[in-house]
């Protein structure tokens, strides 16, 4: 995006729009628009705001005012107000949470109608109805004639793979899958496919597929949704589901949270969403999408901070899933003339991430004969007599019964009557 003669700027409270709009911006035809973005989160005073009006808005012919909150919580809206009113430029200001607002409609310069179809594209979402967002302003109010479709509503949760379409299901996934090979699921948020913030998606992918595994990547709003209150799998974990059992060997989830409601300040029993998890029957690995920028993790000599661990560490344990490492930090983008942030892989960490998951996806499918297994006991103060020690727990006894139920399984331990007697 250009801030040269721009036609058309975009001021918004949501970081996540400027993210948008680049992608936007990419889908119109080639020096068809010029537009630039302003991150109102960057403007701390009346100052500022007067700072950018001259050498930024001056030539700009259409602004659109996207606000969380009332005008007031925007710094120098007067000063906006009259360089729009002076220059006689096309102000549009809707609500950022996709309301009707009385107060917004009366600072905007433009018809009704006008605000209606701009929080329409909004409300529905994503770049391609950004894109026509647009194409619409551009040909009502500059005539260029570019043409725009109707908003459209996007999906809330659905496949996003490179060799297959936007709106494919999953008995497309199924025809172009290798059956010799072993698959991965992959779950991120809706928000990140919206917005084209998928950088760390197709790394991800690409490690995946370099082991010679079938990737089922899933985006959706919430892992809750569809769930019925816990009595059926949610929507987005269906895709992995089918008739004759699961699609997949394992699962990497990237959202953050937990599934289930965490008791605070008390016990907290196995949630649904651990019976609902089993019905997939396969290892959950949790890939940590981090907050931090990379250079905070890397000069903090406690790695992730608080905030992250809660969210991608602590909460997502509830679930029973297993932790792995950061893949991603937040990133400012570098072609970008404003702020705009995205979630930049860490290579080294996503192939890491990959090879966990192959080496858990090859573990399911061995026999349970095949396979070897080691449990490590502590030996905090080396003393024999304290080695598994638990408070209030028989950790000897709890092996056995381990022991017990995997050669149940089909777990080879040929010697186990003989273990137990000893």
């Amino acid at each position: 995006m250009s801030d040269r003669s721009a036609a058309i700027a975009l001021l918004t409270h949501a970081p996540n729009d400027l993210t948008v709009l680049q992608s936007a911006v990419a889908q119109l035809p080639k020096d068809a628009l010029d537009v630039i973005a302003i991150n109102l989160q960057e403007l701390d005073s009346a100052t500022q705001m007067s700072e950018i009006l001259i050498p930024k808005l001056s030539s700009v012919q259409i602004i659109i005012l996207r606000v969380l909150g009332s005008l007031g919580s925007i710094s120098g809206f007067t000063d906006l107000l009259k360089h729009v009113q002076n220059r006689g430029q096309h102000l549009i200001v809707i609500s950022g949470i996709g309301e009707p607002d009385p107060e917004l409609a009366a600072a905007s310069t433009v018809s009704l109608d006008v605000l209606h179809q701009t929080l329409t594209y909004f409300q529905a979402g994503g770049s391609l109805n950004m894109a026509q967002l647009l194409r619409y302003l551009s040909d009502h109010f500059l005539l260029t004639g570019l043409g725009y479709d109707s908003a459209i509503v996007l999906p809330e949760h659905g496949i996003y793979h490179p060799d297959l379409p936007v709106d494919a299901d999953i008995e497309a996934w199924l025809n172009i899958r290798n059956r010799q090979q072993a698959s991965i699921g992959i779950v991120f948020y809706r928000a990140h496919w919206l917005s084209g913030n998928t950088r760390f998606i197709d790394a991800l992918i690409s490690a995946l597929e370099k082991h010679a595994l079938n990737v089922l990547p899933i985006f959706t709003a919430s892992l809750r949704a569809g769930s019925d209150n816990g009595t059926s799998l949610p929507t987005a974990l269906r895709y992995f589901s089918g008739v004759a059992g699961s699609h997949i060997d394992v699962l990497i989830n990237t959202t953050a949270f937990a599934m289930s409601d965490i008791t605070q300040d008390a016990f907290t029993p196995a949630g649904w969403s651990v019976s609902v998890l089993e019905q997939l029957n396969v290892p959950v690995l949790q890939a940590i999408t981090s907050g931090m920028s990379y250079d905070q993790w890397r000069l903090s000599s406690r790695g992730l901070n608080p905030l992250d661990a809660a969210m991608n560490v602590v909460l997502p344990e509830f679930d029973g899933r297993i932790i792995t490492v950061p893949m991603s930090f937040k990133a400012k983008t570098v072609s970008a003339s404003h702020e705009q942030i995205e979630y930049q892989p860490l290579l080294d960490r996503v192939a890491r991430i990959a090879g966990i998951a192959s080496r858990f996806a090859n573990l399911k499918r061995k026999h349970n004969a095949d396979k070897r297994i080691a449990f490590i006991f502590t030996n905090s103060n080396s003393k024999a007599s304290q080695i598994g020690n638990a408070v209030g727990l028989d950790a000897p006894a709890s092996l056995m019964s381990i022991l017990q139920a995997m050669q149940a399984q089909g777990y080879q331990l040929s010697n186990l009557q003989q273990f137990r007697a000893s």
